[in-house]
């Protein structure tokens, strides 16, 4: 890319000149991740694009033409610019920076977990340290009730190929809510304390054995309770 601009923990590449106004946007995002987070990660690079072609020159084969952004297993951050957001009809450019907080997110877990399991809580974390807008319980509730929805929600692995519903829809807010619930009820740091405890062995096995010592109740049971705390 013709412009590069390297702002401390990251280096911006885009083709058009890179404004203040946007490494304001990445310094906050990084910002707002190390502080829930506690430390740093390694710089990595953004690339910004401005055009479809760039875009998925980046992306490569995670391209998608509904996807915003993305973060890349070597932590390469690829998004649509600000200018250009609005175009795959998602996000409303005033999001942005909500957005590049979700995805910086990505960066930081990549950084120590090296890990996109269990799914509902890289997804559900980086939406709560993000601060998207919550569902009301009414809403909540009612899509409990229109989908059915039970502890079988909380993919461990990573997004399936084949899922009877919409991720963005129903899952993205459902994981959320229940990790805006365990930060409410348990804090934020015992997130943190259950990944470095299941980093030391990524099996599902060991992910049911620290998540039930880390919160003394095993997924199933606490997503029971969220479920009934929903329905009051």
């Amino acid at each position: 890319m013709k412009y590069k601009k390297n702002i401390g923990f990251a280096i911006i590449y885009r083709n058009k000149p890179i404004l203040n106004s946007l490494v304001n946007v990445f310094t906050k995002a990084y910002k707002i991740n190390k502080r829930f987070f506690g430390k740093d990660v390694k710089s990595f690079r953004i690339f910004v694009c401005d055009n479809e072609s760039d875009f998925k020159k980046q992306m490569k084969y995670y391209y998608k033409k509904r996807t915003t952004a993305s973060v890349m297993r070597n932590n390469d951050l690829i998004t649509r610019s600000p200018e250009f957001i609005g175009k795959v009809g998602r996000w409303d450019k005033k999001l942005f920076p909500k957005i590049m907080v979700h995805e910086i997110n990505h960066v930081f877990w990549n950084s120590f977990y090296r890990t996109c399991k269990p799914c509902w809580l890289l997804e559900g974390l980086a939406c709560y340290v993000a601060g998207f807008r919550k569902l009301s319980k009414k809403q909540l509730k009612n899509l409990v009730n229109k989908y059915k929805i039970d502890y079988s929600i909380l993919d461990y692995r990573y997004l399936k190929r084949k899922f009877k519903i919409s991720p963005q829809i129903v899952k993205y807010p459902i994981w959320f809510s229940f990790t805006t619930y365990l930060v409410d009820k348990y804090s934020g740091h015992k997130l943190v304390r259950l990944m470095d405890l299941y980093n030391r062995k990524h099996t599902r096995q060991n992910y049911d054995k620290v998540f039930k010592k880390v919160f003394s109740v095993g997924e199933r049971d606490l997503f029971g309770e969220f479920v009934l705390y929903i329905k009051k």
